[in-house]
């Protein structure tokens, strides 16, 4: 009887385990959500090139991304998956290229909304890192 009992408490725990997990990972993906959501509205029609050179876009992602742990860094590439801005780095040189990446991948052929990538090793990091992207479309609608 102890020994069920026993069982039947550690379901218990591992089912509430469970659910905070679950709802942790809601949060986070909610805070990206709303976060790409700013940066979106940050952007506005800016091309490719004014962001690239905007020293304030920088600084933006920059305060937006050290105001949350739940994100390493935010990089805005463009739909060939070369750097045009980052919270790390103002006017990155586009040298490190993106393009194998799935995420890049899968929104270059229309995935829409929030992706999330496979587990990868960060170029330029070396980290272990999971990508939450989403495409940004131009003032034209296309994505960039």
């Amino acid at each position: 009887e102890s020994r069920r009992q026993a069982l039947r408490e550690a379901e218990r725990t591992a089912e509430r385990i469970a659910q905070s997990i679950q709802q942790h990972a809601q949060n986070v993906f909610d805070t990206i959500r709303v976060t790409m959501d700013r940066i979106d509205d940050r952007l506005g029609s800016m091309t490719v090139e004014e962001m690239r050179r905007s020293r304030e876009l920088h600084d933006f992602l920059r305060r937006v991304d050290e105001g949350l742990a739940q994100i390493g860094t935010i990089v805005v590439t463009n739909a060939d998956g070369l750097r045009i801005s980052s919270s790390t780095e103002f006017n990155p040189e586009p040298t490190v290229n993106l393009a194998d990446r799935d995420y890049i991948r899968a929104l270059k052929a229309g995935h829409q909304g929030m992706f999330v990538g496979e587990t990868v090793l960060g170029r330029r990091t070396g980290q272990i890192q999971i990508i939450v992207a989403r495409p940004l479309p131009s003032p034209d609608g296309v994505y960039r």
